[in-house]
């Protein structure tokens, strides 16, 4: 974020507009995603109810029952729930073939799966740096693929550590990269990246 908040405020000249320009690509970027991945937890999750891969597994082991883990109401709930489970069931062979600080994501990140909400941010947020950095960037055009590297990498993290299936991470980076080529193609992005000068 702070890459592209930086080439939105080179494009400009003056200390003044350079920061006011920076103050808004930042704040508006901050509003887009914090939006997007709000309703993605709260209406799209839960209206799929599908749950995660790794309560999938557990409940396979005969760990758990998935329902009875979401039917615990809130995330912290659920939080100490893992937490409770993993302590009792410490010599099981699944629980010790697992790293603690996976079995610490997976306590934290206890709502539902699909989609991505992590993919989908990270195609959001590709499209727009990867626009910018062909607009603003001598010679961008060449590096435009970087940024969906990085959003590539992050969405194979989250099968990686069991709380995303592909098909999750799929639909999720799908949605993201929509979301991001509507906002180009309604130019949301012009005013900011349009050259203005001042006295200075």
């Amino acid at each position: 974020m702070l890459l592209a908040t930086t080439l939105v405020a080179t494009k400009h000249t003056g200390l003044k507009i350079r920061t006011l320009k920076a103050i808004q690509f930042l704040a508006g970027l901050f509003a887009i995603l914090f939006t997007f991945a709000l309703i993605n937890e709260f209406v799209t999750k839960p209206a799929a109810g599908k749950h995660r891969p790794f309560v999938i597994k557990l409940e396979k082991e005969g760990l758990l029952i998935g329902d009875e883990l979401y039917g615990q109401g809130n995330k912290p709930k659920r939080t100490r729930f893992l937490e409770e489970l993993f302590a009792e069931n410490a010599n099981h062979p699944l629980i010790q073939s697992v790293h603690p600080l996976v079995r610490r994501h997976w306590e934290v990140h206890t709502g539902f799966s699909f989609p991505s909400g992590h993919s989908q941010n990270a195609f959001l947020f590709a499209m727009i740096l990867g626009y910018l950095i062909g607009e603003l960037v001598s010679n961008g055009k060449r590096w435009i693929w970087v940024p969906f590297v990085w959003a590539g990498a992050i969405c194979l993290s989250r099968v990686a550590l069991g709380v995303h299936s592909p098909l999750d991470i799929t639909i999720g980076a799908l949605t993201g990269a929509l979301i991001g080529g509507l906002i180009l193609k309604l130019g949301l992005l012009n005013r900011l990246i349009q050259e203005e000068k001042t006295q200075e």
